[in-house]
């Protein structure tokens, strides 16, 4: 007969949790490091786009702030 059936429960139990935990963990960290790599694709992309098109992405920021302050003095 086992001295403390319910404590070897409760062992198991915690196991199986820090297991879920751990697997939950390095699949976030994943997640997270997938998307910190389409952030640098996405900012290479763009640096390269002003790069070569510089007059383009300035007139594109200059829509971008009257839009911006069109929709703010409306309020």
């Amino acid at each position: 007969m086992a001295a403390n059936p319910e404590g070897m429960g409760s062992e198991r139990t915690a196991s199986r949790v820090s297991d879920v935990m751990s697997t939950m963990k390095e699949a976030a960290q994943e997640k997270v490091e997938q998307g910190r790599a389409k952030v640098r694709q996405l900012t290479n992309g763009l640096e390269t786009s002003v790069q070569e098109q510089p007059m383009r992405a300035v007139l594109i920021a200059l829509g971008i702030g009257f839009l911006a302050g069109y929709l703010i003095r409306r309020r």
